[in-house]
């Protein structure tokens, strides 16, 4: 299956070199939440974080369950738009890192059904962390400033259950050893990650569902 790239924007280069492992956590009056968390770890999600971070995500619940399901970085998901979102195929497909080649990523359905539809093609799916400024250093900045967002929700989430603080890329991390020395396309793998899939959509609580 071919794609052409259409009216959709290459990826800005600028994305790939943020790190979100360095990134801070917003500022509490909350004594149990970490004011300020340089260097985060990066580690697999153990199914107690799981369930802990999937009860109560708040606003960031799809953000998170297309992180572990997918394996995109948290910079790279947060720049998709709705026309990377292919239902036909249930896959989000976006410009690979090789000039002219684009990358099908398979969504379980279950997820997929999660993502509003009615969008124009050229608006972005997580519009609160998106950001399409030219310049490589503001870019850069502004991403960073933005994912603080889930990056800090999640981190507080696990202080206040008592987990080890863990980073947005241990999300895709996670998804990585699920499919370790997997073909992406395997049925296994589909069977697992539509496992993952499920488990995440029951341990919303809920309040937590909109």
């Amino acid at each position: 299956m071919s794609y052409s790239t259409g009216h959709l924007p290459l990826p800005n280069p600028a994305y790939h070199s943020t790190t979100e492992d360095q990134m801070l956590t917003p500022q509490s009056n909350d004594p149990m939440i970490p004011q300020k968390i340089q260097g985060t770890p990066t580690r697999p999600l153990e199914p107690a974080d799981i369930k802990v971070v999937f009860r109560d995500p708040g606003p960031w619940w799809l953000y998170y369950a297309l992180l572990i399901s997918s394996g995109l970085k948290c910079t790279e998901l947060a720049l998709l738009l709705h026309g990377h979102i292919d239902r036909a195929q249930s896959a989000i497909v976006r410009p690979h890192r090789r000039p002219g080649r684009w990358q099908a990523i398979p969504i379980v359905p279950d997820l997929m059904r999660e993502i509003p539809v009615g969008k124009s093609s050229d608006a972005p799916l997580f519009p609160e962390l998106f950001t399409d400024i030219e310049d490589r250093e503001v870019f850069e900045e502004e991403l960073h400033d933005r994912l603080d967002g889930p990056l800090g929700y999640m981190q507080a989430l696990l202080c206040v259950a008592d987990r080890p603080i863990a980073s947005l890329h241990s999300l895709t991390l996670t998804h990585q050893n699920l499919i370790k020395n997997r073909d992406l396309f395997a049925p296994e793998q589909l069977v697992k990650l539509a496992q993952l899939a499920r488990q995440i959509i029951q341990a919303r609580s809920p309040y937590a569902l909109n």
